[in-house]
């Protein structure tokens, strides 16, 4: 009885950590899906498809739900329009 009770303690201890697990690396998956590079995304300058290569940094973990803080690191449209306002990452 006491073997069987444990049992039961540890399902209900484990069945919500797992579920905290399942959505947890769902979101990450999620998120590196997005921010993959190339990401692709239009250019406002141009009006053209431009791929670019988002700069690793902790905001980039932070910032889940949009593109603001990002930076570019390189872009097809580069160097020909570089500099740029990189106002397509406002975009999202």
């Amino acid at each position: 009885m006491e073997h069987m009770l444990s049992m039961i303690v540890a399902a209900i201890v484990a069945i919500p950590l797992w579920l905290v697990l399942v959505v947890f690396t769902e979101r990450c998956v999620r998120l590196y899906r997005r921010l993959r590079p190339p990401f692709v995304v239009t250019c406002p300058a141009t009006q053209t498809p431009a791929a670019l290569t988002l700069q690793s940094s902790p905001s980039t973990m932070e910032s889940s739900t949009g593109m603001t803080g990002q930076r570019v690191e390189r872009c097809s449209r580069w160097p020909e329009h570089a500099p740029c306002d990189q106002a397509c990452l406002q975009r999202g």
